[in-house]
């Protein structure tokens, strides 16, 4: 099933646009909270509910501060999960949720 985090709870909120190869033409929103007493910078695909997250002194340490790098990477990553779910027909429920969020956004 997908996290789901309430943005209107995240500080210093901000959105970004990316381009990602295979994909339409994307806005990034982002945020920073705490989970677990970890503060993490938190984004999505504007228009979806799925959020990912990342402890903050993780993406500065990979990133050196460029979040829309590794937004870039992990979206390459994950249409080539997601096209895997395809080839297999979305089985499992959790798939499907993705699938719903994602299906006009990821090119085939």
């Amino acid at each position: 099933m997908a996290y789901v985090r309430d943005f209107d709870e995240l500080t210093a909120r901000g959105s970004f646009n990316v381009r990602v190869p295979k994909w339409v033409p994307l806005t990034i929103e982002y945020g920073y909270g705490y989970n677990d007493r970890q503060y993490n910078w938190y984004w999505r695909v504007q228009g979806t509910v799925q959020t990912f997250r990342m402890p903050y002194a993780d993406i500065m340490h990979l990133t050196s501060g460029n979040y829309e790098k590794h937004v870039q990477e992990f979206l390459e990553d994950f249409r080539e999960e997601y096209l895997g779910w395809a080839y297999g027909g979305f089985t499992e429920p959790w798939m499907r949720e993705y699938h719903e969020q994602y299906k006009n956004l990821i090119e085939l």
